[in-house]
Formats: structure tokens, sequence, C-alpha cells
């Protein structure tokens, strides 16, 4: 009995670290992605308000593959959108369910995006018309109720 409870605790303190270890290698891939603006369409502008669908490269220059459904555990959660230092909006994609190959890019399906135009915002707003490259997008992700900001 006490030999059952030695390989049962030892195999139990065993996955843990294993857990662990798997888990640190997960978040530090992660927090290699690269997220940029591939395409933009159905752009309109009304009550004061920029609403277009967003199409994003996903880049995994890593050597782990995030090709998984993972149930809810890692979900892109928001997308904070930049020109240069400029904050100028958010998309919540809320996305769960995404293939990212190691060393390869991935399209996302578009995503809506709402930007409140304001005498601040308007300007880099139009950014995102004219010259998305200008565009930094700043991905929210959660992993394991642990939250990223890339």
């Amino acid at each position: 009995m006490k030999k059952v409870l030695l390989v049962g605790s030892l195999l139990v303190s065993g996955l843990v670290v294993f857990g662990k270890s798997v888990l640190k290698k997960y978040e530090t891939g992660i927090k290699q992605l690269k997220f940029n603006i591939n395409n933009i369409k159905n752009i309109k502008i009304s009550n004061s308000t920029l609403a277009a669908n967003v199409q994003l490269n996903i880049t995994n220059p890593t050597s782990l593959d995030f090709t998984t459904n993972t149930n809810g555990l890692v979900k892109l959660e928001r997308l904070d959108f930049y020109n240069k230092n400029t904050f100028i909006g958010i998309a919540k994609p809320n996305i769960s369910s995404i293939s990212i190959p190691k060393n390869s890019t991935t399209i996302s399906p578009y995503i809506p995006v709402t930007i409140p135009l304001t005498w601040q915002t308007f300007g880099a707003a139009l950014q995102i018309v004219n010259n998305s490259q200008n565009i930094v997008v700043k991905p929210v992700i959660e992993v394991f109720n642990k939250t990223y900001i890339l």
C-alpha cells in the first residue's frame, strides 16, 4: 500500500512539473506571435464611428504548433489598434480555435472593428483606410485565465 501511494505521488509530481514546463514553453511561444493587418473591407463611417472588417496575418516564428482547438483555454480576446502611439480603437474577436502552424503565417477570418471618431482619433483612424502599414495591432490573449498583451 505504501509503495502504491509513493508511486502515485511521484507520478502526480512528475505530471505537475511536466505540465508547468509545457505551459511555460507555450507562454513563451505565444509572446512571439506577430499580428499585422492583411486586408480591410466594408469600411463605413456613420454616427461618429468608423466600422470595418479587418483580416490579420498572424505569424508564428517559433517551432511550436498552435493548431488545436483549446476549448476556450486559449482565446484571442481583444485587438487594440494604435497609429504609432495613439490608441484608436479595439476589436473583440473572441477566437479560441485558430490554427497557427510552426514557422508560418496564418490569415485570420475577418474581424469587425469599431473606432469612435473624436478630434483626437480622427486622423489616426483614417490611417486604417489610407495606410494600414502604420497601424500597430496589439492582441490581448488569454491563456488558462492569464492575460497577455503582446
